[in-house]
């Protein structure tokens, strides 16, 4: 190479925000010498897994990655998030919503106002985050006996500071729909979308099974 020492090859890290991605990243580009046959093929079913689950996700909004930018504040000045501190949640958080915001973060009072009120592409990419990041959730509150809540924060003031609850998801959708004008998917349009994952899921990995054996 004329006297220039060959650089050395550096593995890019990979760096994912949906956990699928990361995991079906891994198996692609890390495959250890002296795999066997079923080990390979146990490989490449998981991989086809992996491709069907990323079928049906969709990457959402992540703390880190809205960026704040920083201002030096002029004398006398207050900064944005002071003056948003003094004003009423109805003004900040109106109880109608945009049909493509989500009605548990905008509760959620562990992320930033930009996160809470964040807008997806469209109200199916918002269902999508939905099902996936709460619905599970609800689902496993409601087995356990619990209510459901709406933890928007100007449904809360008026409610005196407490929670608005309700007796079930399906309640708590119709809540949302009236009050917020979101229209989240409805229990059977759920259960749908979930069986045919489980059909695609299961075609894959027949495929994936028929291939491996020619």
């Amino acid at each position: 190479v004329r006297g220039k020492e060959e650089e050395e090859y550096i593995e890019p890290e990979i760096d994912v925000y949906i956990p699928e991605r990361a995991r079906l990243a891994n198996i692609l580009c890390y495959q250890p010498d002296g795999l066997t046959d079923d080990e390979l093929l146990e490989r490449r079913i998981e991989a086809v897994q992996f491709m069907v689950d990323l079928c049906d996700k969709r990457e959402t909004v992540k703390r880190h990655r809205i960026k704040r930018t920083k201002t030096e504040p002029t004398v006398g000045s207050k900064s944005p998030d002071a003056r948003s501190e003094r004003r009423p949640n109805s003004d900040l958080f109106p109880l109608l919503m945009q049909v493509s915001q989500c009605p548990d973060c905008v509760g959620d009072e562990r992320l930033s106002f930009e996160e809470r009120t964040f807008k997806y592409s469209r109200p199916t990419v918002r269902n999508d985050h939905f099902d996936e990041q709460h619905l599970i959730e609800r689902e496993q509150a409601q087995r356990r006996g619990e209510k459901m809540v709406c933890k928007h924060p100007t449904c809360r003031d008026l409610n005196q500071g407490h929670d608005l609850e309700f007796y079930n998801i399906d309640h708590f959708r119709a809540h949302v729909q009236e009050v917020h004008h979101i229209t989240l998917r409805s229990s059977d349009q759920v259960h749908q979308r979930r069986l045919r994952k489980i059909r695609r899921r299961k075609m894959a990995i027949k495929q994936t099974i028929i291939n491996g054996a020619v």
